[in-house]
């Protein structure tokens, strides 16, 4: 059974502007009457992947507020490279989610990983030390709150069925951009590319 939050309750959903979070703010803005508050975490890594990411999941939000119901946004902007080196994005997502959700108190923070990823190298193991993680942080920073995950056993191929060809095509997924002619574009090689071409 999935992890849904109970009804009436605010919800802080994760949001990077990929495939998984995209269904999941669709599943929470459809399925729930929840009140929602949307985040995004820009991650400025030397790869340069929050140059194509950010700008996603900004038009994937627009999208969201032109056809779905109203929700509240806010971003956190970390330069890893200059800030906070060696910080993995777990725990960044760990540390802010569970900041924002007593900032803001969230009954719930959601957010749209699954116990095995191929996109995110995510093992059984892993995915159950990271639920942990995240559990235990939430705790530290807001007690009452709960981290829960509502497509934690939604395939690939589900996630791309649920969501609407227009708003698909507005995620984004790729681990590693290139920049081609001032336009970033995906690699076409690494985990996250690979999984989306077999959805087409």
């Amino acid at each position: 059974m999935m992890d849904v939050p109970v009804d009436g309750a605010r919800v802080l959903v994760m949001f990077s502007g990929g495939l998984d979070s995209a269904a999941l703010l669709k599943l929470m803005l459809t399925e729930t009457q929840n009140k929602i508050w949307v985040h995004h975490i820009s991650m400025r890594t030397k790869p340069h992947r929050w140059e194509a990411e950010d700008p996603a999941a900004f038009k994937c939000l627009r999208y969201f507020s032109n056809y779905y119901r109203p929700f509240t946004f806010s971003e956190s902007v970390i330069d890893i490279e200059k800030d906070v080196s060696g910080w993995r994005d777990i725990e960044l997502i760990a540390f802010l989610g569970s900041l924002y959700a007593r900032e803001n108190k969230a009954g719930f923070v959601v957010s749209g990983q699954k116990k095995a990823d191929p996109t995110n190298s995510s093992l059984p193991d892993e995915w159950l030390a990271r639920r942990k993680f995240e559990s235990d942080m939430l705790k530290l920073f807001y007690p009452s709150a709960c981290w829960v995950y509502p497509i934690v056993e939604w395939s690939k191929q589900k996630i791309a069925d649920y969501l609407e060809p227009e708003l698909r095509q507005l995620t984004w997924s790729c681990r590693i951009p290139v920049k081609k002619n001032d336009t970033w574009i995906p690699c076409g090689h690494c985990f996250a590319c690979v999984a989306k071409k077999e959805m087409e």
